[in-house]
């Protein structure tokens, strides 16, 4: 079975069904003939054949059957069948168990992160002791000596700059879906005009930080080096003397300060947090030398994270790749080895077409007349 209908087609949706199923228009089934001794084959086959150029109608793309019944594939002897299947099954636990592991990997890199950055705000990074600290918040913990619990309000500035947008037309225009959730990464964004924005957004400046008061549990901020436009869902910040700005922003993606944003989120449907809760919001403050150092230590680490995660990336590209290039050699006969004391495909294809032209037709049974006919 192999979904017909939609970004499906192009995804390349096919499975095997195990047991009586009953399917939608928007799937269409496959049934195997004796010519194929095991249905995994087909569905191996089917996995290598690109439905797209199929796709018919503009709105909705879906794949008609006459087109399917017409894709010509290769048929190798049952046996041969059997070796491919059995030889890609083998290849594909490997496969399988790779990605997963890779998976694993990233997974891990990302909960590195978080670490790294506890660890920088409680000083273990530096391998600094704790002291007794005064605390502005039930939920603060001890600091190193010299380390200081501050407002948010007390080292950064929320700077509300609303402007049309009919005065700003070529500028960037940021909102929190140009944020990656959790790394500080900006995404790809449009300018004012691109984006068709008719209500006012707030001017921001290089050199500020982009924190999106929506959903704060996703902690997205980003420190700009360009003006542009941002959402009023968004608060540009400036920072005070007394912390470096890229100190700052670690400490706005970082998990512990989304525990301290969770007690003033508003709404449930889309949580909140406004310009008072945020301006009353916690933040360890280290004295500026070490706060230097702690910066460069978390980019450092975080460096040789995101290294690994990039190559554990393109690993799993690369097995996807393999995976389609060892389709490709199933099917072109290069797979598995071939035996010459295999029945060829044409004579067992040969005797299909005999069975079912010596075989008697069923006769139809013609229903039982009523009473009333």
């Amino acid at each position: 079975m192999f979904a017909k209908i939609g970004e499906a087609v192009r995804l390349n949706r096919r499975a095997l069904l195990k047991q009586d199923t009953v399917i939608d228009n928007n799937c269409m089934a496959l049934t195997p003939t004796p010519a194929i001794g095991d249905p995994r084959f087909l569905l191996k086959f089917m996995q290598t054949v690109d439905l797209s150029p199929f796709a018919v109608a503009m709105t909705v793309p879906s794949v008609r059957r006459g087109d399917v019944e017409g894709i010509t594939m290769a048929l190798p002897p049952l046996p041969e069948q059997r070796r491919i299947v059995a030889k890609l099954d083998q290849l594909s636990a490997r496969s399988a168990a790779a990605r997963d592991h890779l998976a694993r990997t990233i997974k891990l890199a990302t909960r590195a992160k978080q670490a790294i950055l506890a660890a920088a705000f409680r000083g273990d990074l530096l391998g600094l002791g704790t002291a007794e600290t005064v605390k502005i918040n039930a939920r603060c913990w001890d600091l190193p000596e010299g380390w200081r619990w501050r407002h948010f309000e007390e080292v950064a500035t929320i700077r509300s700059n609303l402007c049309q947008p009919s005065e700003m037309p070529d500028l960037p225009h940021v909102a929190p879906d140009n944020i990656e959730a959790g790394t500080g990464r900006l995404l790809p964004y449009n300018t004012i005009s691109e984006d068709g924005v008719k209500s006012g957004k707030h001017k921001f400046f290089a050199g500020q930080i982009l924190y999106s008061k929506i959903r704060p549990y996703l902690r997205k901020a980003v420190i700009v080096d360009f003006d542009g436009a941002c959402s009023a869902d968004m608060y540009p910040v400036d920072c005070s003397p007394e912390i470096d700005i890229r100190l700052l922003h670690r400490w706005l993606i970082s998990e512990d300060f989304a525990w301290f944003t969770a007690e003033h989120e508003g709404r449930t449907v889309l949580p909140k947090i406004n310009q008072r809760s945020l301006n009353g919001a916690p933040i360890p403050v280290p004295p500026s030398e070490q706060q230097v150092e702690i910066v460069r230590r978390i980019e450092a680490a975080f460096a040789r994270i995101e290294l690994l995660t990039e190559e554990a990336t393109r690993a799993a590209h690369l097995l996807n790749r393999l995976d389609e290039r060892l389709l490709a050699k199933a099917f072109g006969g290069e797979l598995v080895p071939q035996d010459p004391n295999d029945e060829p495909a044409e004579a067992l294809l040969a005797r299909i077409r005999q069975t079912r032209t010596t075989a008697p037709n069923p006769k139809r049974r013609r229903p039982k007349k009523t009473a009333a006919g």
